[in-house]
């Protein structure tokens, strides 16, 4: 029947339901759940915004122990392989992995399927992809705070486990994805990272992954822009669905077109937000909430939806 409907119109029947929930159609659907957090989030961007000096161009090597927050197995590689390669064998580099990886990605050419035994296979798979590239890396030590994807909510036992995990390693400077970042393991990620790391002395770096942010600190990778797509491509759980080294390429140009690291806006770059430590995860609380207390309104963004005790 609703073939017939769809050849008798055509069109799908469920676009005149999908029309009632939309805007003029270059505005996009309506997602009341985010409009919530529209006025927390735009004031967010402009505390971005008015930290954002002018753009410190970053020289290999940056610290003496580098420490890499990936929430997901290949954020590393993606956000910063550039700027690991480069500083590997000037530094010590250790990386955290805090998300198991389940929730994205496929194995070969197999259809993902929602079940524990495919997940966990996911997971063990992506674990591999993660410690091959911690060895091109040559990261000097990896840890993992084996959470679940899409489902850890911010608690303070992560967040005290993570400083754990961080104080051990004793870093210079913290790589992580930006606070602002819109995936919402990368935001888990900051969150934990504040509640239990606001007072640790190092400096930040956050770099971009689903969200482009508004640099204060880049660095220029055109000599390693090519291993870091060899490097992304380590990850074949996940360039299965998505060219992200084809992706990162092209954000590697946009860099360094718009943060000039060479006399013709050529070559590759990445880009970062670059904060004191203390200072960035004082811009996380104002945005979340402080330990143990989400935002109200950020909470459905993360999917809270149970109240706290």
């Amino acid at each position: 029947m609703i073939r017939s409907l769809k050849n008798r119109l055509g069109f799908h029947p469920r676009a005149i339901l999908d029309s009632l929930l939309t805007y003029p159609r270059f505005l996009g659907k309506i997602k009341p759940r985010l409009l919530a957090a529209t006025e927390a989030e735009a004031l967010a961007y402009y505390q971005v915004l008015t930290k954002g000096w002018e753009t410190a161009f970053l020289r290999a090597p940056i610290g003496r122990r580098l420490l890499v927050l990936a929430a997901h197995p290949d954020d590393e590689s993606i956000g910063a392989g550039g700027l690991l390669l480069a500083h590997r064998g000037k530094c010590e580099i250790h990386l955290v992995n805090l998300f198991n990886g389940e929730g994205g990605g496929r194995l070969g050419q197999e259809k993902p399927a929602d079940t524990p035994e495919y997940r966990a296979a996911l997971a063990s798979e992506r674990r591999k992809e993660f410690e091959e590239a911690a060895r091109r890396i040559g990261a000097a030590s990896l840890r993992y705070l084996n959470l679940v994807d899409g489902q850890t909510l911010p608690n303070e036992n992560d967040a005290l486990r993570l400083k754990d995990l961080v104080s051990s390693v004793r870093p210079d400077v913290v790589l992580l994805p930006w606070y602002l970042d819109n995936q919402r393991d990368h935001r888990v990620t900051n969150i934990l990272y504040a509640w239990g790391c606001r007072d640790l002395n190092c400096q930040i770096l956050g770099f971009e992954l689903w969200t482009p942010l508004h640099p204060n600190a880049v660095f220029d990778i055109t000599d390693w822009i090519d291993e870091k797509a060899r490097l992304i491509g380590l990850y074949r759980t996940q360039n299965e669905s998505i060219d992200y080294a084809g992706y990162a390429k092209g954000l590697a140009a946009f860099r360094a077109f718009l943060c000039p690291i060479r006399p013709g806006r050529d070559g590759a770059a990445e880009a970062f937000f670059s904060l004191p430590n203390r200072e960035y995860c004082d811009l996380v609380l104002s945005l979340y909430g402080p330990p143990g207390r989400l935002n109200p309104v950020m909470r459905p963004l993360l999917g809270f939806t149970h109240r706290e005790p």
